[in-house]
Protein backbone atom coordinates (compact mmCIF):
# COMPACT_ATOMS: atom_id res chain seq x y z
CA UNK A 1 0.00 0.00 0.00
CA UNK A 2 1.01 3.40 -0.72
CA UNK A 3 -0.06 6.12 1.15
CA UNK A 4 0.61 10.20 1.11
CA UNK A 5 -0.48 12.19 4.16
CA UNK A 6 -1.55 15.66 4.35
CA UNK A 7 -2.16 17.52 7.76
CA UNK A 8 -5.66 19.64 8.04
CA UNK A 9 -6.56 21.89 10.45
CA UNK A 10 -8.15 21.07 14.01
CA UNK A 11 -5.66 18.35 14.47
CA UNK A 12 -6.58 16.35 11.63
CA UNK A 13 -5.15 14.21 8.80
CA UNK A 14 -5.75 13.71 5.12
CA UNK A 15 -4.41 9.92 3.81
CA UNK A 16 -4.85 9.15 0.40
CA UNK A 17 -3.86 5.42 -0.22
CA UNK A 18 -3.77 3.56 -3.06
CA UNK A 19 -3.87 0.20 -2.72
CA UNK A 20 -2.08 -2.49 -5.61
CA UNK A 21 -2.82 -5.07 -7.69
CA UNK A 22 -0.27 -7.58 -5.59
CA UNK A 23 -1.94 -6.48 -2.56
CA UNK A 24 -5.94 -6.41 -3.66
CA UNK A 25 -5.47 -10.01 -5.13
CA UNK A 26 -5.30 -12.06 -1.69
CA UNK A 27 -8.88 -9.75 -0.96
CA UNK A 28 -10.46 -10.56 -4.53
CA UNK A 29 -9.75 -13.85 -3.91
CA UNK A 30 -11.62 -14.12 -0.56
CA UNK A 31 -14.63 -12.43 -1.81
CA UNK A 32 -14.76 -14.92 -4.55
CA UNK A 33 -14.80 -17.70 -2.19
CA UNK A 34 -17.53 -16.18 -0.05
CA UNK A 35 -19.28 -15.83 -3.47
CA UNK A 36 -18.47 -19.83 -4.42
CA UNK A 37 -20.23 -20.82 -0.97
CA UNK A 38 -24.23 -19.80 -2.58
CA UNK A 39 -22.60 -19.67 -6.33
CA UNK A 40 -23.77 -23.18 -8.87
CA UNK A 41 -21.21 -23.36 -10.90
CA UNK A 42 -21.17 -26.35 -14.40
CA UNK A 43 -17.73 -28.64 -13.21
CA UNK A 44 -17.78 -27.49 -9.55
CA UNK A 45 -19.19 -28.97 -6.40
CA UNK A 46 -21.02 -25.57 -4.68
CA UNK A 47 -18.12 -23.85 -2.60
CA UNK A 48 -15.43 -25.01 -4.58
CA UNK A 49 -14.89 -23.29 -7.48
CA UNK A 50 -11.38 -21.40 -7.74
CA UNK A 51 -11.78 -17.73 -7.63
CA UNK A 52 -11.10 -16.70 -10.80
CA UNK A 53 -13.61 -18.44 -12.37
CA UNK A 54 -15.97 -17.06 -9.77
CA UNK A 55 -15.01 -13.54 -11.26
CA UNK A 56 -15.28 -14.60 -14.58
CA UNK A 57 -18.61 -15.69 -13.53
CA UNK A 58 -20.15 -12.56 -11.59
CA UNK A 59 -18.01 -10.60 -12.88
CA UNK A 60 -15.35 -8.50 -11.39
CA UNK A 61 -16.83 -5.01 -10.45
CA UNK A 62 -19.06 -7.86 -8.41
CA UNK A 63 -16.43 -9.09 -6.45
CA UNK A 64 -14.36 -6.16 -6.05
CA UNK A 65 -17.46 -4.55 -4.08
CA UNK A 66 -17.31 -7.85 -1.88
CA UNK A 67 -13.81 -7.45 -1.17
CA UNK A 68 -14.26 -3.84 -0.34
CA UNK A 69 -17.24 -4.56 2.10
CA UNK A 70 -14.93 -6.70 3.90
CA UNK A 71 -11.97 -5.16 3.85
CA UNK A 72 -12.34 -1.73 3.80
CA UNK A 73 -11.81 -1.10 7.42
CA UNK A 74 -8.40 -3.55 7.73
CA UNK A 75 -7.34 -1.25 4.35
CA UNK A 76 -8.51 2.02 6.67
CA UNK A 77 -5.63 0.06 9.46
CA UNK A 78 -3.17 -0.34 7.20
CA UNK A 79 -3.09 2.74 5.76
CA UNK A 80 -2.91 4.52 9.22
CA UNK A 81 0.06 2.24 9.92
CA UNK A 82 1.79 3.04 6.39
CA UNK A 83 1.10 6.72 6.92
CA UNK A 84 2.76 6.51 10.83
CA UNK A 85 -0.87 7.73 12.46
CA UNK A 86 -0.34 6.09 15.81
CA UNK A 87 -3.07 7.60 17.30
CA UNK A 88 -6.18 8.06 15.57
CA UNK A 89 -9.38 9.94 17.57
CA UNK A 90 -12.64 9.83 16.32
CA UNK A 91 -14.82 7.90 13.57
CA UNK A 92 -13.20 8.23 10.23
CA UNK A 93 -14.08 10.25 7.15
CA UNK A 94 -13.79 7.81 4.53
CA UNK A 95 -14.22 7.61 0.92
CA UNK A 96 -13.61 4.91 -2.18
CA UNK A 97 -12.26 7.11 -4.93
CA UNK A 98 -11.57 4.65 -7.76
CA UNK A 99 -12.29 0.89 -7.14
CA UNK A 100 -10.54 0.39 -10.38
CA UNK A 101 -10.78 -2.66 -13.12
CA UNK A 102 -9.06 -5.69 -13.00
CA UNK A 103 -5.48 -5.12 -12.63
CA UNK A 104 -5.88 -1.52 -11.35
CA UNK A 105 -5.22 -0.62 -7.75
CA UNK A 106 -7.70 1.07 -6.00
CA UNK A 107 -7.55 4.40 -4.65
CA UNK A 108 -9.50 5.71 -1.13
CA UNK A 109 -8.86 8.57 1.11
CA UNK A 110 -9.65 8.86 4.91
CA UNK A 111 -9.67 11.70 7.16
CA UNK A 112 -9.55 11.43 10.79
CA UNK A 113 -8.69 13.39 13.99
CA UNK A 114 -5.16 12.96 15.20
CA UNK A 115 -2.85 13.82 18.38
CA UNK A 116 -2.75 17.29 18.83
CA UNK A 117 0.86 18.94 18.44
CA UNK A 118 2.52 21.05 21.53
CA UNK A 119 4.82 24.20 21.35
CA UNK A 120 7.12 23.56 24.10
CA UNK A 121 7.91 26.02 27.33
CA UNK A 122 10.00 24.99 30.14
CA UNK A 123 10.46 20.92 30.21
CA UNK A 124 13.68 20.32 32.02
CA UNK A 125 14.98 21.48 35.63
CA UNK A 126 11.10 22.01 36.74
CA UNK A 127 10.85 22.67 40.70
CA UNK A 128 8.23 20.49 41.39
CA UNK A 129 6.94 19.35 45.27
CA UNK A 130 7.58 15.91 46.63
CA UNK A 131 4.91 14.44 49.40
CA UNK A 132 6.94 13.46 52.45
CA UNK A 133 6.70 9.61 53.65
CA UNK A 134 6.60 10.10 56.71
CA UNK A 135 3.18 9.20 58.18
CA UNK A 136 1.02 11.55 60.23
CA UNK A 137 0.34 10.01 64.24
CA UNK A 138 -3.13 9.69 63.39
CA UNK A 139 -2.12 7.27 60.61
CA UNK A 140 0.92 5.56 62.79
CA UNK A 141 -2.15 5.14 65.75
CA UNK A 142 -4.60 3.51 63.66
CA UNK A 143 -2.15 0.95 62.18
CA UNK A 144 -1.57 0.59 66.45
CA UNK A 145 -5.39 0.45 67.15
CA UNK A 146 -5.52 -2.41 64.22
CA UNK A 147 -2.87 -4.48 65.76
CA UNK A 148 -4.99 -4.44 69.04
CA UNK A 149 -7.82 -5.21 67.28
CA UNK A 150 -6.07 -7.81 65.61
CA UNK A 151 -5.37 -9.35 69.32
CA UNK A 152 -8.96 -8.24 70.41
CA UNK A 153 -11.42 -10.56 72.38
CA UNK A 154 -15.06 -10.41 72.72
CA UNK A 155 -16.90 -10.84 75.79
CA UNK A 156 -20.62 -10.79 76.63
CA UNK A 157 -21.81 -7.79 78.49
CA UNK A 158 -25.35 -7.45 80.14
CA UNK A 159 -26.27 -4.21 78.41
CA UNK A 160 -28.45 -2.55 75.28
CA UNK A 161 -26.90 -3.07 71.99
CA UNK A 162 -24.34 -0.37 71.03
CA UNK A 163 -22.64 0.20 67.81
CA UNK A 164 -19.43 -1.58 67.49
CA UNK A 165 -20.95 -4.85 69.16
CA UNK A 166 -21.05 -8.03 68.08
CA UNK A 167 -24.33 -9.67 68.58
CA UNK A 168 -25.54 -13.03 68.59
CA UNK A 169 -29.28 -13.40 67.23
CA UNK A 170 -31.42 -16.20 65.80
CA UNK A 171 -33.82 -14.69 62.85
CA UNK A 172 -36.41 -15.17 61.03
CA UNK A 173 -36.89 -14.13 56.76
CA UNK A 174 -40.54 -13.67 55.75
CA UNK A 175 -41.55 -12.09 52.36
CA UNK A 176 -44.46 -9.53 51.81
CA UNK A 177 -47.05 -11.85 51.42
CA UNK A 178 -45.99 -13.17 55.07
CA UNK A 179 -44.51 -16.94 53.48
CA UNK A 180 -41.04 -17.39 55.85
CA UNK A 181 -38.06 -18.14 53.51
CA UNK A 182 -35.90 -19.12 56.07
CA UNK A 183 -35.23 -19.99 59.87
CA UNK A 184 -31.54 -19.10 61.23
CA UNK A 185 -30.05 -19.38 64.59
CA UNK A 186 -27.09 -18.36 66.38
CA UNK A 187 -25.85 -15.94 63.61
CA UNK A 188 -22.90 -13.44 64.60
CA UNK A 189 -22.79 -9.93 63.04
CA UNK A 190 -20.83 -7.29 63.68
CA UNK A 191 -22.89 -3.62 64.59
CA UNK A 192 -21.24 -1.28 62.69
CA UNK A 193 -22.67 0.78 59.52
CA UNK A 194 -22.30 -0.75 55.70
CA UNK A 195 -21.65 -4.69 57.71
CA UNK A 196 -25.43 -5.32 57.11
CA UNK A 197 -28.98 -3.38 55.93
CA UNK A 198 -29.10 0.27 57.42
CA UNK A 199 -32.42 -0.89 58.83
CA UNK A 200 -31.44 -3.82 60.99
CA UNK A 201 -28.30 -1.66 62.36
CA UNK A 202 -31.00 0.69 63.33
CA UNK A 203 -33.22 -1.96 64.48
CA UNK A 204 -31.10 -3.42 66.70
CA UNK A 205 -29.11 -1.01 68.71
CA UNK A 206 -30.96 -0.34 72.00
CA UNK A 207 -31.90 -3.88 72.19
CA UNK A 208 -30.86 -6.18 74.91
CA UNK A 209 -30.80 -9.62 75.19
CA UNK A 210 -33.92 -11.58 74.71
CA UNK A 211 -35.53 -8.81 72.93
CA UNK A 212 -37.41 -9.03 70.08
CA UNK A 213 -36.90 -6.71 66.80
CA UNK A 214 -39.00 -6.45 63.63
CA UNK A 215 -37.05 -5.37 60.34
CA UNK A 216 -39.00 -4.04 57.70
CA UNK A 217 -37.34 -4.10 54.46
CA UNK A 218 -38.37 -1.62 51.77
CA UNK A 219 -38.60 -3.58 48.40
CA UNK A 220 -35.72 -2.63 45.64
CA UNK A 221 -36.43 -2.49 41.78
CA UNK A 222 -34.35 -4.80 39.57
CA UNK A 223 -33.82 -2.32 36.95
CA UNK A 224 -32.33 0.23 39.77
CA UNK A 225 -28.98 -1.09 40.61
CA UNK A 226 -27.71 1.15 42.48
CA UNK A 227 -24.44 0.20 43.68
CA UNK A 228 -24.25 1.72 46.88
CA UNK A 229 -27.82 0.66 48.24
CA UNK A 230 -26.74 -2.78 46.88
CA UNK A 231 -23.41 -2.33 48.86
CA UNK A 232 -25.82 -1.95 51.81
CA UNK A 233 -26.97 -5.16 51.21
CA UNK A 234 -23.79 -7.26 50.72
CA UNK A 235 -23.12 -10.47 53.26
CA UNK A 236 -21.26 -9.53 56.04
CA UNK A 237 -18.02 -10.87 55.88
CA UNK A 238 -16.49 -13.37 58.00
CA UNK A 239 -16.00 -12.17 61.62
CA UNK A 240 -12.41 -13.15 62.80
CA UNK A 241 -11.00 -13.29 66.27
CA UNK A 242 -14.43 -13.80 67.77
CA UNK A 243 -15.69 -15.97 70.63
CA UNK A 244 -17.27 -19.66 69.71
CA UNK A 245 -20.01 -18.84 67.29
CA UNK A 246 -21.87 -22.57 67.81
CA UNK A 247 -23.10 -21.79 64.30
CA UNK A 248 -20.24 -20.94 62.33
CA UNK A 249 -21.53 -18.85 60.37
CA UNK A 250 -21.24 -15.17 59.40
CA UNK A 251 -24.22 -14.46 56.91
CA UNK A 252 -27.30 -12.63 57.38
CA UNK A 253 -29.88 -13.19 54.83
CA UNK A 254 -32.05 -10.34 53.22
CA UNK A 255 -35.72 -10.97 53.23
CA UNK A 256 -35.83 -10.63 49.24
CA UNK A 257 -33.11 -13.25 48.96
CA UNK A 258 -35.93 -16.01 48.27
CA UNK A 259 -33.06 -18.70 49.39
CA UNK A 260 -31.59 -20.26 52.20
CA UNK A 261 -28.22 -18.38 53.50
CA UNK A 262 -26.71 -21.70 55.03
CA UNK A 263 -27.26 -23.56 51.23
CA UNK A 264 -23.95 -23.15 49.70
CA UNK A 265 -25.48 -24.10 46.34
CA UNK A 266 -27.97 -21.28 46.65
CA UNK A 267 -25.58 -19.05 46.14
CA UNK A 268 -25.03 -15.60 48.42
CA UNK A 269 -28.31 -14.31 50.71
CA UNK A 270 -27.98 -11.22 49.24
CA UNK A 271 -27.90 -11.47 45.58
CA UNK A 272 -28.36 -7.97 43.42
CA UNK A 273 -31.86 -8.90 41.51
CA UNK A 274 -34.00 -8.29 44.66
CA UNK A 275 -37.75 -7.25 44.03
CA UNK A 276 -39.84 -7.75 46.90
CA UNK A 277 -40.19 -6.17 49.95
CA UNK A 278 -40.56 -8.05 53.11
CA UNK A 279 -39.07 -8.24 57.36
CA UNK A 280 -36.85 -9.67 59.25
CA UNK A 281 -37.41 -10.83 62.70
CA UNK A 282 -34.54 -10.61 64.81
CA UNK A 283 -33.87 -12.31 68.19
CA UNK A 284 -31.15 -10.37 70.35
CA UNK A 285 -29.50 -13.84 72.18
CA UNK A 286 -26.49 -12.24 73.76
CA UNK A 287 -24.40 -8.73 73.20
CA UNK A 288 -20.82 -9.07 72.85
CA UNK A 289 -18.22 -6.12 73.43
CA UNK A 290 -14.73 -6.00 72.10
CA UNK A 291 -12.11 -5.39 74.42
CA UNK A 292 -8.52 -4.38 73.30
CA UNK A 293 -5.17 -5.57 75.04
CA UNK A 294 -3.60 -3.09 77.12
CA UNK A 295 -1.21 -1.32 74.71
CA UNK A 296 2.39 -1.94 77.08
CA UNK A 297 5.70 -3.51 76.38
CA UNK A 298 4.34 -6.78 76.89
CA UNK A 299 2.47 -6.59 74.44
CA UNK A 300 4.63 -5.30 71.88
CA UNK A 301 6.92 -7.85 72.84
CA UNK A 302 4.36 -10.87 72.38
CA UNK A 303 2.94 -9.60 69.23
CA UNK A 304 5.57 -8.15 67.27
CA UNK A 305 9.42 -8.23 66.95
CA UNK A 306 9.61 -4.98 68.89
CA UNK A 307 10.17 -5.19 72.70
CA UNK A 308 9.07 -1.80 73.73
CA UNK A 309 5.99 0.29 72.32
CA UNK A 310 8.18 2.94 71.30
CA UNK A 311 9.82 0.62 69.17
CA UNK A 312 6.76 -0.92 67.71
CA UNK A 313 5.63 2.40 66.62
CA UNK A 314 8.83 3.72 64.91
CA UNK A 315 8.57 0.62 63.23
CA UNK A 316 5.24 1.09 61.79
CA UNK A 317 6.52 4.40 60.77
CA UNK A 318 9.37 2.91 58.71
CA UNK A 319 6.89 0.31 57.15
CA UNK A 320 4.43 2.80 56.19
CA UNK A 321 6.56 5.33 55.08
CA UNK A 322 8.17 2.25 52.75
CA UNK A 323 4.54 1.55 51.64
CA UNK A 324 4.32 4.95 50.63
CA UNK A 325 7.55 4.95 48.62
CA UNK A 326 6.07 4.29 45.21
CA UNK A 327 2.98 6.13 45.68
CA UNK A 328 5.64 9.54 46.24
CA UNK A 329 7.30 8.57 43.59
CA UNK A 330 4.14 7.91 41.46
CA UNK A 331 2.83 11.70 42.60
CA UNK A 332 6.33 13.30 41.54
CA UNK A 333 6.15 11.75 38.18
CA UNK A 334 2.61 12.38 37.92
CA UNK A 335 3.56 16.05 39.25
CA UNK A 336 6.45 17.35 36.22
CA UNK A 337 4.35 15.72 33.82
CA UNK A 338 1.67 18.31 34.42
CA UNK A 339 3.84 20.63 34.99
CA UNK A 340 5.86 20.65 31.55
CA UNK A 341 2.25 20.27 30.22
CA UNK A 342 0.99 23.10 31.75
CA UNK A 343 4.09 25.30 30.24
CA UNK A 344 3.12 23.82 26.72
CA UNK A 345 1.08 25.29 24.33
CA UNK A 346 -1.40 22.60 23.10
CA UNK A 347 -4.69 23.28 21.34
CA UNK A 348 -7.18 20.26 21.78
CA UNK A 349 -10.31 21.25 19.38
CA UNK A 350 -13.53 20.59 21.30
CA UNK A 351 -14.90 17.66 18.56
CA UNK A 352 -11.32 16.18 19.41
CA UNK A 353 -11.90 16.16 23.14
CA UNK A 354 -15.34 14.93 22.84
CA UNK A 355 -14.01 12.15 20.53
CA UNK A 356 -11.48 10.67 22.79
CA UNK A 357 -13.94 11.02 25.26
CA UNK A 358 -16.38 8.56 23.41
CA UNK A 359 -14.05 6.36 22.51
CA UNK A 360 -13.15 6.09 26.77
CA UNK A 361 -16.04 5.02 26.97
CA UNK A 362 -16.93 2.65 24.51
CA UNK A 363 -13.73 1.01 25.91
CA UNK A 364 -15.25 0.91 29.75
CA UNK A 365 -18.28 -0.53 28.31
CA UNK A 366 -16.70 -3.07 25.83
CA UNK A 367 -14.83 -4.59 28.94
CA UNK A 368 -17.47 -4.59 31.28
CA UNK A 369 -19.35 -6.37 28.48
CA UNK A 370 -16.63 -8.94 28.75
CA UNK A 371 -17.15 -9.63 32.01
CA UNK A 372 -21.04 -10.24 31.28
CA UNK A 373 -22.33 -6.94 32.62
CA UNK A 374 -24.61 -4.96 30.39
CA UNK A 375 -24.28 -1.88 29.30
CA UNK A 376 -27.16 -0.23 29.67
CA UNK A 377 -27.48 -1.75 32.93
CA UNK A 378 -24.04 -0.13 33.94
CA UNK A 379 -25.66 3.23 32.53
CA UNK A 380 -28.93 2.82 34.62
CA UNK A 381 -26.80 1.73 38.09
CA UNK A 382 -24.49 5.59 37.54
CA UNK A 383 -27.61 6.94 37.41
CA UNK A 384 -26.74 8.54 34.10
CA UNK A 385 -27.33 8.82 30.15
CA UNK A 386 -24.56 7.76 27.91
CA UNK A 387 -24.48 12.04 26.99
CA UNK A 388 -24.38 13.06 30.50
CA UNK A 389 -21.02 10.44 31.39
CA UNK A 390 -19.52 11.30 27.91
CA UNK A 391 -19.90 15.24 29.24
CA UNK A 392 -18.38 14.28 32.18
CA UNK A 393 -15.24 12.68 30.42
CA UNK A 394 -14.08 15.20 28.03
CA UNK A 395 -12.23 17.19 30.76
CA UNK A 396 -10.17 14.32 31.72
CA UNK A 397 -10.09 13.42 27.85
CA UNK A 398 -8.88 16.69 26.74
CA UNK A 399 -5.72 16.52 29.82
CA UNK A 400 -5.02 13.26 28.25
CA UNK A 401 -4.39 14.56 25.06
CA UNK A 402 -2.50 17.66 26.17
CA UNK A 403 -0.11 15.29 28.40
CA UNK A 404 0.39 12.81 25.50
CA UNK A 405 0.80 16.02 22.75
CA UNK A 406 3.65 17.28 25.39
CA UNK A 407 5.38 13.97 25.88
CA UNK A 408 5.20 13.50 21.84
CA UNK A 409 6.98 16.79 21.57
CA UNK A 410 9.32 16.33 24.18
CA UNK A 411 10.59 13.23 22.72
CA UNK A 412 10.82 14.78 19.09
CA UNK A 413 12.71 18.02 20.78
CA UNK A 414 15.09 15.36 22.65
CA UNK A 415 15.70 12.97 19.62
CA UNK A 416 14.47 9.97 21.86
CA UNK A 417 15.34 6.64 20.03
CA UNK A 418 14.32 3.29 20.84
CA UNK A 419 15.94 0.63 20.45
CA UNK A 420 15.51 -3.27 19.43
CA UNK A 421 16.58 -3.99 23.03
CA UNK A 422 14.17 -1.67 24.95
CA UNK A 423 11.05 -2.82 22.90
CA UNK A 424 11.82 -6.57 24.05
CA UNK A 425 12.27 -5.30 27.69
CA UNK A 426 9.27 -3.59 27.23
CA UNK A 427 7.42 -7.00 26.27
CA UNK A 428 8.51 -8.72 28.47
CA UNK A 429 7.78 -6.44 31.34
CA UNK A 430 4.34 -6.73 30.31
CA UNK A 431 4.34 -10.38 29.69
CA UNK A 432 5.70 -10.28 33.48
CA UNK A 433 2.92 -8.29 34.78
CA UNK A 434 3.37 -7.15 38.23
CA UNK A 435 6.57 -9.51 38.32
CA UNK A 436 9.73 -8.15 38.68
CA UNK A 437 12.41 -9.54 35.69
CA UNK A 438 15.00 -9.40 38.75
CA UNK A 439 12.48 -12.02 40.43
CA UNK A 440 11.91 -14.04 37.47
CA UNK A 441 13.61 -17.25 37.69
CA UNK A 442 16.24 -17.88 34.44
CA UNK A 443 13.73 -20.49 32.92
CA UNK A 444 10.60 -17.89 32.74
CA UNK A 445 13.08 -14.87 32.47
CA UNK A 446 14.00 -17.17 28.82
CA UNK A 447 10.43 -17.86 27.94
CA UNK A 448 9.51 -14.17 28.38
CA UNK A 449 12.33 -13.32 26.19
CA UNK A 450 12.12 -16.02 23.33
CA UNK A 451 8.09 -14.64 23.20
CA UNK A 452 9.04 -11.07 23.15
CA UNK A 453 10.81 -11.90 20.26
CA UNK A 454 7.84 -13.76 18.45
CA UNK A 455 5.47 -11.14 19.29
CA UNK A 456 7.85 -7.97 18.44
CA UNK A 457 8.27 -9.55 14.66
CA UNK A 458 5.04 -10.16 14.41
CA UNK A 459 4.18 -6.65 15.32
CA UNK A 460 6.88 -5.50 13.09
CA UNK A 461 4.96 -7.69 10.02
CA UNK A 462 1.63 -6.21 10.68
CA UNK A 463 3.51 -2.49 11.06
CA UNK A 464 1.97 -1.91 14.73
CA UNK A 465 5.54 -1.90 16.02
CA UNK A 466 5.38 1.98 15.76
CA UNK A 467 2.71 1.50 18.20
CA UNK A 468 4.82 0.00 20.44
CA UNK A 469 7.50 2.56 19.39
CA UNK A 470 5.66 5.36 20.37
CA UNK A 471 4.75 4.13 24.04
CA UNK A 472 7.90 3.26 24.75
CA UNK A 473 9.09 7.28 23.65
CA UNK A 474 6.55 8.51 25.82
CA UNK A 475 7.62 6.59 29.12
CA UNK A 476 11.21 7.56 28.33
CA UNK A 477 10.01 10.79 27.65
CA UNK A 478 8.54 10.76 31.24
CA UNK A 479 11.99 9.51 32.57
CA UNK A 480 14.01 12.15 31.15
CA UNK A 481 11.31 14.83 32.63
CA UNK A 482 11.59 13.50 36.18
CA UNK A 483 15.28 12.76 36.07
CA UNK A 484 15.57 16.46 35.33
CA UNK A 485 13.48 18.02 37.60
CA UNK A 486 14.41 18.91 40.84
CA UNK A 487 12.14 18.39 43.91
CA UNK A 488 11.42 20.99 46.98
CA UNK A 489 9.39 20.00 50.17
CA UNK A 490 5.95 19.86 50.29
CA UNK A 491 3.92 20.79 53.18
CA UNK A 492 3.40 18.32 55.82
CA UNK A 493 -0.47 18.76 55.48
CA UNK A 494 -0.26 18.57 51.47
CA UNK A 495 1.50 15.53 51.72
CA UNK A 496 -1.14 13.78 54.00
CA UNK A 497 -3.61 14.72 52.27
CA UNK A 498 -2.16 13.55 48.75
CA UNK A 499 -0.97 9.94 50.69
CA UNK A 500 -3.65 8.89 53.05
CA UNK A 501 -7.21 8.97 53.40
CA UNK A 502 -8.91 10.55 56.01
CA UNK A 503 -10.01 6.54 56.99
CA UNK A 504 -6.18 5.87 57.06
Amino acid sequence: MQTTLTELPGSRVKIEASLDAKDLRPHLDHAAVHYAENLRIPGFRTGRAPAQVVIQRVGYAAVLEEAVRHSVFGWYNAALLDAGVVDPIGAPDLEMLDLGGPGEPVQFTVEVGVRPTATLGEYKNLEVPRADSTPPEAVVSARVEELRETHSTLIVVERPVALGDHVLVDYRVFNADGGCLGDYSDELIEVVPGSVGAELIEAIVGAAAGEERVVEVPGSDADDENPEALEDAAPVEGAQDQVEDPAGADRFAHPESGGDAADPEAGEATAVDRVEPGRIVVVVKEVRERVLPELDDDFAADNSEFETVAALRAGIVAEIAAEAADRVEQLFQTAVVEAATENAQVVVPDELGRARAEEILENTLDSLAQIGIDRQRYLASRQQTREEMIEEMVEGAVASLRRDATLTAVAEAEAIDVGEEELLAKLVSDAAGADSKADLDPQLAAKHAKRAKKALAALRKSGHDIMLVDRVRGEKAVELLVASAKSVPMAADESAAELWSPSD
